[in-house]
């Protein structure tokens, strides 16, 4: 409140004019005191990002300053809303301060401090990077959800940065990130604590804490992130992240010694180790009967790490290993499930992908006779199987094509909201006999004749909610003469199999599934006819059971039902979701079970959504790592959680969706549109707890980009498995690893290269070449030491490159400059790691140990101008992909010399360089033309006399039949003096 005293002049108008633009000015806050300023409206409780370059003020797009989660049980139309205002408390200033955002609806404040910094206060490449840090202090006003307190500020930089030129990256930033060359601001979140991911943070407490930034165009992303690392004191990577491995694809005590021979051989640094036990989650007492110990101990006398390749969150159901027949017998469970039941994730989801070897089911049948999640929600189908491929296409694509299983089509039903599982939706039933799924007849369902389960997830609704009902029994999975899944007047389940002795075997349920507009029930139902039972479950546990007469055991289900279709909520008042039917008995199961290409059968995951699967994954990987002492440890499979994209926060009856709930990995600039918010979240925090219960500096590779800074990620991540021949491959993949180094901030490696694709040494130079010109560290990998003999020829080949990559050093995250960016080309993660783009990169190697050195790989036709400040005092190692012409402008005018190291092998293609270093002053430039052991092949003058003015250079390599790649070219400025 402003309170005047005005003495009215004759022009009454200016002065009401003036107080208007005060008290407009009064409800801004500023956070923010240079070039970069967040303004907070407090009435609106919109903010405005205001920036200042070159002179020149520019205002983005008003947005909600903060947003926060309404209680769920008050069944709003909206989860998450916009703050109502925004008070400021004392002593708070542009670049200090503490405020109390007002969330609708009465649900009380919430307290955040801020702290703003920018290049005045740290020493960064920019000279507008600015960061504020956002803290929560206290939640005990918010009275909204007890349990899903979830914040979300605004995208701030809307309407300051072009979406073409800086698309949304989840990388360290997490936000629009500048593409190269492309002159744009970078501007976004950068994660702190464990809760923050983007610009949320979820089950907010207090301490919990967000960074948002701004780096001035040409905005890198390092600037921000390596800022806010300083700031904060978050620990760099492991710098254990760059050794070269050998994937030992069959590594165990007895073939240590020949693996520690190949090697040695091949001068690698890790040998990564597949011996992992993925029934007791540890390393493999079968293949280390002695203990890993004796083997690393092996191995470091012979020079030699150990690596360890794990799937830490992949459990056998069985103690037999992929069998699965204790899930049939109830004998032999997993010791892990023994142990933690309530570890692994828990059933109500429908399969994600079909079980068994599709391309043979003869040899591994599936299990699956139908699934139908029941998210479409739109339309009359239901549709059957898995609609949506995971990005990188490497899952079960026949599951996608809807011919394996028939859809459903809806009767008189529609969609409901209630849905809590993967994108939300369920199937609306009215309550009558009209209004019902229907999935035609087809013979596979037959299958179930010894065994059957029927799942589902069941929301009952109260009376008046939809029609009115107009049968006593309300069904929800029926199949005329065979099987039916109904509520009886209680609304408990009536579970009946008809056999073939013509006695049907009867299941009456004890637990009410009781309706509610919040209502949400997993419902199993299983038949065993070796033993004659029954089973019913709800929500994981026993209801009740039954069992036939001894004397009509074994049983078999009735095929009175051939050809008849499957009715699905016929008279059910309600809705259903992630439905599913299979031809076995599955009453000794006690979670999901996952199943892909990979483990055709399926397996648990621990859910490390939940504390439990979290606490148990950082208990065993830890004493793992510590155990092992390996230098290096891949977590395989960490995909499937994303791929599964199983559940939601918990969201109003209203709303389809959290509006926080994004699907499994799809193609997009990295992990934006597909990362599971929910699951996603649970993975980082056990790993980051696994990493805090370590106590050695193991460098961590997860099989998939996990996004954000803190408060710790994964050292490194993996490109994709690979395929196609090498120098292809090199092509498409070389600049792509340097570009999602750069992009994203998170060291991109190579991957397990399988020697079985070497076919020639130039297959050998070109590949290794490409790698270790830009710093990648190889990884090679051999199935069997068997093999070796096949690959033996290309050993010392391969060993000079790993020597090569010693010398000359690693890429790190924020070394990378991409100078020739294909715009044309698709450079988009999940469907562009199989198309050669024309991109030119440089890279600055550190922790060799020769002279600095510039990685620089050219792929293009186009002028590549090296920055000078890359280039001084450096030796450029240069790698010309195929097919490509090196027009290179590098060093300065002052430099006496420069040194040009080729490692590629293509030839015999001119090298072109041009540039400042070349406008000469009655100079001649002598080239000296030297082995890598220093042994000069060749010298000379390059002009006949000295000249003055721009010249432009040629190498070319096939000049000296010393020629080979490795070889450095010095030139040297030589000056002529007139007595």
């Amino acid at each position: 409140t402003i309170h005047c005293t005005i003495t009215m002049p004759a022009n009454r108008g200016f002065v009401v004019v003036t107080l208007l633009a005060a008290i407009v000015r009064a409800n801004i806050i500023p956070i923010g005191d240079g070039n970069v300023v967040l303004e907070v409206d407090s009435v609106s409780c919109t903010s405005t990002l205001v920036v200042t370059r070159e002179g020149v003020t520019e205002r983005g797009t008003a947005v909600p300053f903060l947003q926060l989660y309404n209680r769920v049980s008050d069944a709003l139309p909206q989860n998450l809303e916009t703050c109502t205002g925004v008070t400021v408390l004392a002593e708070s200033n542009p670049t200090s301060g503490v405020l109390d955002v007002h969330a609708a609806h009465g649900y009380g404040t919430v307290r955040l401090s801020y702290t703003v910094k920018n290049s005045s206060s740290f020493a960064a490449p920019s000279a507008s990077t600015f960061r504020v840090f956002f803290v929560v202090t206290n939640t005990s006003q918010w009275t909204a959800d007890p349990v899903e307190k979830h914040l979300a500020f605004g995208q701030f930089w809307t309407g300051l940065i072009e979406a073409d030129k800086a698309p949304t990256v989840m990388g360290k930033v997490q936000g629009a990130v500048a593409l190269p060359l492309t002159n744009e601001a970078t501007s976004g979140f950068v994660t702190i604590s464990s809760r923050s991911y983007f610009r949320y943070i979820f089950y907010a407490e207090p301490n919990d804490e967000l960074a948002f930034g701004w780096v001035d165009a040409p905005g890198r992303p390092e600037q921000l992130w390596q800022a806010v690392a300083s700031d904060k004191g978050i620990a760099p990577p492991s710098s254990n992240r760059h050794h070269t491995w050998l994937w030992a694809m069959d590594f165990n005590e007895e073939s240590s010694t020949q693996y520690i021979e190949i090697g040695k051989a091949l001068g690698i640094d890790v040998l990564m180790a597949t011996g992992w036990d993925t029934l007791y989650l540890t390393v493999s007492n079968e293949s280390f009967p002695s203990g890993i110990a004796k083997t690393v101990a092996a191995l470091e006398k012979s020079g030699l790490h150990l690596g360890l390749h794990m799937h830490p969150d992949i459990v056998w159901p069985c103690a037999t290993g992929e069998d699965l027949s204790c899930l049939s017998s109830g004998i032999g469970n997993s010791p892990v499930v023994l142990e933690c039941p309530e570890c692994v994730i828990p059933e109500g989801l429908a399969p994600t992908y079909r079980s068994g070897d599709l391309e043979n089911l003869a040899r591994s049948p599936t299990e699956d006779l139908g699934f139908w999640w029941g998210h479409d929600k739109t339309g009359s189908t239901a549709f059957g199987g898995n609609m949506q491929p995971c990005g990188q296409g490497s899952c079960n694509a026949r599951d996608w094509n809807f011919t394996w299983v028939p859809n459903m089509t809806l009767v008189q039903a529609g969609w409901s909201k209630v849905g809590r599982y993967r994108n939300g939706g369920a199937v609306l039933f009215g309550g009558n006999s009209t209004s019902y799924g229907m999935i035609p007849g087809w013979d596979v369902f037959d299958a179930a004749r010894s065994g059957i389960t029927v799942g589902l997830v069941a929301h009952p609704l109260p009376q008046g909610s939809l029609l009115s009902r107009d049968l006593t029994a309300q069904c929800l999975f029926e199949r005329a003469g065979s099987y039916s899944v109904c509520l009886d007047g209680n609304n408990r389940v009536l579970w009946t199999v008809n056999t073939t002795s013509g006695t049907a075997l009867v299941c009456e349920g004890k637990r009410a599934l009781i309706p509610s507009d919040l209502s949400s029930y997993v419902v199993r139902t299983s038949f065993n006819g070796s033993a004659g039972t029954a089973h019913i479950f709800i929500d994981g546990t026993l209801d009740t059971s039954c069992q036939l007469d001894a004397k009509l055991s074994p049983a078999v289900v009735s095929d009175a039902a051939h050809g008849e279709p499957i009715l699905v909520g016929r008279g059910f008042l309600g809705a259903l979701e992630e439905i599913y039917i299979k031809n076995v008995s599955t009453e000794h199961r006690v979670g999901y079970l996952y199943a892909d290409n990979n483990r055709v059968l399926g397996t648990y995951l621990l859910d490390l959504s939940r504390p439990a699967g979290q606490a148990y994954f950082a208990k065993t990987v830890s004493t793992a790592i510590n155990t092992a002492t390996p230098v290096a440890v891949q977590y395989d499979g960490f995909e499937k959680m994303a791929l599964i994209a199983g559940q939601d926060f918990a969201h109003s009856p209203k709303t389809w969706t959290s509006g926080l709930y994004r699907g499994n990995p799809t193609p997009d600039w990295y992990h934006f549109e597909g990362w599971p918010l929910r699951w996603g979240l649970g993975v980082l925090q056990a790993m980051t707890a696994a990493h805090e219960a370590t106590m050695l500096d193991t460098a961590v590779e997860a099989s998939f980009m996990a996004p954000g800074l803190g408060p710790w990620r994964p050292d490194m991540a993996p490109y994709v498995d690979e395929r196609g021949d090498l120098v292809d491959l090199g092509l498409e993949w070389h600049p792509k690893i340097l570009f999602r180094t750069q992009i994203t901030g998170t060291v991109v490696n190579a991957y397990d290269t399988s020697l079985s694709k070497l076919t020639s040494d130039f297959d050998v130079d070109y590949w290794f070449g490409g790698l270790v010109a830009t710093g990648i560290p190889p990884q090679p990998m051999m199935g069997s030491p068997s093999t070796w003999s096949a690959y033996s020829k290309y050993a010392a080949r391969i060993k000079g490159w790993m020597q090569r990559y010693n010398r000359y050093g690693f890429a790190t995250e924020g070394a990378v400059t991409t100078l020739v960016y294909d715009s044309q080309c698709c450079h988009i993660q999940g469907i562009c790691e199989w198309i050669a783009c024309r991109d030119a990169v440089a890279v600055v190697l550190s922790g060799g140990n020769n002279t600095s050195a510039l990685g620089l790989y050219i792929g293009t036709n186009d002028s590549v101008a090296v920055p000078q400040g890359l280039s001084a005092s450096r030796d450029v190692h240069l790698f010309q992909a195929k097919g490509t012409l090196a027009n290179i402008s590098v060093g300065g005018k002052a430099d006496p010399e420069l040194k040009v190291r080729v490692l590629s092998p293509v030839s015999p293609t001119n090298i072109h360089f041009t540039g400042s270093w070349w406008d000469l002053e009655n100079e001649n430039v002598r080239e000296t033309l030297s082995a890598e052991d220093g042994t000069i092949l060749s010298t000379r003058l390059l002009f006949s006399s000295p000249v003055s003015g721009p010249q432009m250079y040629s190498f070319v390599k096939t000049q000296s039949t010393s020629w080979r790649p490795g070889c450095l070219v010095t030139l040297s400025k030589e000056k002529s003096y007139a007595f």
